[in-house]
C-alpha cells in the first residue's frame, strides 16, 4: 500500500479557534489525502491526551509555546510519535522546543504538510 492509499491519524496540536480552522481547511482541501483527527477536546486531561495521541500517526504541532502545547509536544517525544512542527504564516522561525524534537518542520502549505505526513507517520 502506498502512502498515497493510507488515512492518517492525525494529532493537532493547535488552539481551538481561527488558526486550527484554518489549519483544518488546508488539509480538507487537498485532494488525494484521507485524514481523520485524533485531537481531544480543549477540555481533555493528561490521560486523554496521552491516549488519543498513542493512536495517532503523527502530530502536527503549531504553536508549542502555552503550557498546554509544551505537554502535548513532551508527551509526543515520549510516546515516539513523529512530530510535525508547522510554522504559521507569517511566521519565520519556530520555537526553541519546538526546533529541538520536531522530524521536521514546515511552513502554512498543504502540500508541505502532507508531504511531511507522508514522510514521518507511522501508518497503522
Amino acid at each position: 500500500m502506498s502512502p498515497r492509499d493510507l488515512t492518517y491519524k492525525l494529532y493537532l496540536g493547535c488552539e481551538r479557534g481561527p488558526l486550527r480552522e484554518r489549519l483544518l481547511g488546508l488539509l480538507r482541501d487537498r485532494e488525494g489525502f484521507r485524514w481523520e483527527d485524533v485531537s481531544p477536546a480543549p477540555d481533555a486531561g493528561r490521560a486523554e491526551m496521552r491516549r488519543r495521541m498513542r493512536g495517532a500517526d503523527a502530530v502536527l504541532l503549531v504553536s508549542p509555546e502555552d503550557p498546554a502545547k509544551r505537554t502535548e509536544l513532551e508527551l509526543a517525544r515520549a510516546l515516539g510519535r513523529p512530530i510535525i512542527g508547522v510554522l504559521p504564516r507569517g511566521e519565520r522561525s519556530a520555537p526553541e522546543a519546538l526546533h529541538r524534537v520536531a522530524d521536521e518542520l514546515v511552513g502554512w502549505s498543504s502540500d508541505l504538510m502532507v508531504d511531511s505526513i507522508r514522510q514521518y507517520a507511522l501508518p497503522s
